[in-house]
């Protein structure tokens, strides 16, 4: 069973001021169990989701595709970016179109998210997402910014390392050996 942290129990919402390089905060909790939230950009800001991965002991996760979709009609044009700690970790491409577009990004395989805190950094087609957090912002003017946020992980088992299988085996082969002997 995966480890879930209260996934909309501890869901919060702080919104601070609506001026220029404001923000609103979601803080998701653990979601290596999926997690889906509809929220409204306001003008001139950047949003940011905060989530974490905590796999369970001998699981990870294979593969995160996080992705954004606008309202369709508004001149929304999502455009996001993941961070880990203060750094970039990926941004999408800027969006086009009057909404009902998808950002989406991807991790799978070697690139999967390691276990870890991260922020989905949310902004309109004059967003920007530089190398450091602190600098995101947005310049964009639009119209009915509402969005949804979805979350989706493949976990995976974590096999064993060859050598204790091996190990393993070489036991049991022993404990055979040792019966027979004593049967003889």
């Amino acid at each position: 069973m995966m480890n879930i942290k209260s996934l909309f129990l501890s869901f919060a919402l702080v919104v601070a001021s609506a001026t220029t390089g404001s923000a609103v905060t979601h803080i998701l909790g653990d979601v290596t169990g999926g997690a889906s939230t509809t929220q409204t950009l306001r003008v001139q800001t950047v949003d940011f989701i905060e989530f974490s991965l905590d796999a369970s002991s001998g699981q990870s996760v294979s593969e995160m595709v996080i992705s954004v979709t606008s309202t369709p009609g508004s001149n929304f044009r999502e455009m996001i970016a993941l961070y880990s700690g203060s750094g970039l970790v990926a941004r999408s491409a800027r969006g086009a179109g009057n909404g009902g577009g998808t950002a989406t990004l991807s991790f799978l395989g070697a690139d999967a998210l390691a276990d870890g805190s991260y922020t989905l950094a949310i902004g309109a087609w004059k967003a920007f997402f530089p190398t450091n957090i602190a600098e995101a912002r947005s310049t964009a003017y639009f119209n009915n910014g509402q969005y949804t946020a979805t979350f989706a992980p493949s976990i995976s088992v974590v096999p064993l390392p060859a050598g204790v299988l091996l190990l393993l085996s070489g036991f049991g082969a022993l404990s055979v050996l040792r019966r027979r002997m004593r049967k003889a």
